[in-house]
């Protein structure tokens, strides 16, 4: 977890007290916390969102990701950081559902004004307001950047 203006080396910025746990299968994790399927497509559990970064978190470390990276500032949090592979950072914010208002990614664009940002979504993305929407399943993309 990142709780100032990201920039590289990223490792340094990460306070070691403060961190994310993913569990590396959502198929399990919806068992675990015993989410049945018709819950999982109706999407009318609390825990969606979560489900949507652990699966985001499976994508990258399929693709050989070593440590991912997120931001958090007050009540904003953006998911993930990435580092391109020209060294831009790219704010990843992750939604769940069909309504994507991301408050976080406004107050992390306001602060620090990247130069591109990208919103995974749990319907069929497209652009919005200068920023890239992708459907969910297009985090295996990610690492392309």
């Amino acid at each position: 977890m990142i709780d100032c203006q990201p920039r590289s080396p990223l490792k340094s910025l990460i306070k070691p007290n403060i961190f994310k746990l993913f569990f590396f299968d959502v198929g399990l994790l919806g068992n675990l916390l015993e989410i049945t399927y018709r819950e999982q497509l109706a999407q009318s559990m609390s825990f969606k969102g979560f489900i949507a970064e652990n699966f985001v978190q499976c994508e990258w470390i399929a693709q050989g990701a070593a440590q991912t990276y997120s931001w958090s500032e007050r009540n904003s949090e953006i998911e993930f950081i990435h580092k391109s592979k020209a060294g831009e950072l790219i704010p990843i914010e992750v939604k769940s559902g069909k309504r994507t208002r991301a408050k976080s990614l406004a107050v992390y664009r306001e602060k620090y004004s990247p130069t591109r940002t990208i919103k995974l979504v749990g319907s069929v993305g497209g652009s919005d307001e200068d920023q890239t929407v992708w459907p969910l399943y297009f985090a295996k993309f990610v690492a392309d950047l």
